[in-house]
């Protein structure tokens, strides 16, 4: 199988005219795992960073290259059951667009990804193989991705990072339906929180992926599309007054999470979202859904620990989980979760899910 995906992308580099005058600097294949790197042979290997080169490095089922400062760039991993979609073609094609996504250490603990307007999953991939190798090497990194599309559910990046043993905290914001507290107008998202810390066996012992607010803007979408209010105390409306009527909330604001503590913790996220990533703040995104518009530009940072800074850290884990499962109603977040086999669709959502597929 690597034999094949690296025939394949040198046949793309001769295509694309490059074959000729490069050299491979750089393969290494564990059976799991290869990088290439192909540089001008006009070039000095020995030259300073920031020289003219050209890479390329594999990924699931796609290739890329840069003109980029000479580093290891990108790690391929052999893709578990499923087929993934060339990178070109899964990534933004809006007009001058790079063909990458530029990942680079900025500083000895920041890894920053550029997005290109896509999605923030590809651009954490980017990053991961090297930002973890930062983490184990310095004891804690941050990835900051900038010009990325709303990464959907957060905690997929966190329990990523847990897997491969690593504890990951990671924060996005996202379009205003959050009114500061005591107020009426909206300037922050939802802004999630998601944290993962890894059970030291290639698993997660706990996990959580959460809004900042009381409840999602999901979940009230949901409750105005089935007809259904909404509880008190999810949300307000355009003058700041409770509201159980979803179409109001959506007009108004929903309520941060154990009030001013919440609105504190989403003010947080905002400007580390924002702030370390050059992203736009949450006042300033279009709607997430909007069928046209400009890109979200929306910013995640995720910090990345290596828990073998601490020699206490695995009992200090098992001390918690054993202390909560001791109450036979207490339950540690993603711990001991069972994947489902299966899952109810109701016939409305697959009818629009097959209308959707015959557009």
């Amino acid at each position: 199988r690597m034999d094949q995906e690296i025939g394949r992308v040198l046949g793309q580099i001769e295509k694309m005219g490059q074959l000729e005058n490069t050299l491979i600097l750089f393969l290494s294949d564990n059976g799991a795992s290869a990088e290439i790197m192909v540089r001008d042979d006009g070039h000095d290997p020995e030259a300073a960073p920031g020289s003219a080169a050209t890479y390329l490095c594999l990924g699931p089922g796609w290739s890329t290259t840069s003109n980029t400062p000479f580093r290891r760039h990108k790690t391929w991993t052999q893709p578990a059951n499923r087929q993934a979609k060339p990178w070109r073609r899964a990534r933004s094609t809006r007009p001058g667009s790079p063909r990458t996504t530029p990942a680079n250490a900025a500083r000895a603990s920041v890894w920053k990804v550029h997005a290109d307007d896509g999605f923030a999953q590809v651009a954490f991939d980017a990053a991961f193989h090297q930002a973890g190798e930062m983490a184990r090497e310095t004891g804690i990194v941050s990835v900051n991705i900038s010009r990325a599309h709303t990464c959907t559910a957060l905690g997929w990046f966190t329990e990523r990072a847990a897997s491969a043993g690593l504890i990951a905290l990671g924060v996005t914001n996202a379009s205003p339906i959050v009114a500061p507290f005591g107020g009426s107008r909206r300037v922050i998202g939802t802004n999630p929180i998601a944290f993962a810390v890894p059970d030291g066996a290639g698993g997660v012992a706990f996990a959580f992926d959460q809004a900042t607010t009381v409840v999602t803007l999901g979940a009230v979408n949901m409750a105005k599309e089935a007809g259904h209010d909404i509880p008190e105390g999810w949300a307000v409306d355009a003058g700041g007054n409770p509201t159980t009527d979803p179409e109001a909330a959506l007009k108004g604001s929903l309520l941060s999470a154990g009030g001013a503590k919440g609105w504190g913790i989403g003010a947080m996220v905002e400007i580390l979202a924002a702030g370390l990533t050059g992203g736009r703040l949450s006042k300033d995104v279009k709607p997430l859904k909007a069928p046209e518009g400009d890109p979200h530009d929306l910013g995640q940072v995720f910090i990345l620990i290596d828990p073998g800074t601490s020699p206490e850290f695995g009992d200090r884990l098992a001390g918690l989980i054993e202390a909560v499962d001791a109450d036979e109603r207490g339950r540690l977040p993603g711990h001991m979760r069972v994947p489902l086999s299966s899952v109810n669709v109701p016939d409305a959502l697959w009818a629009a899910c097959e209308a959707l597929a015959t557009d």
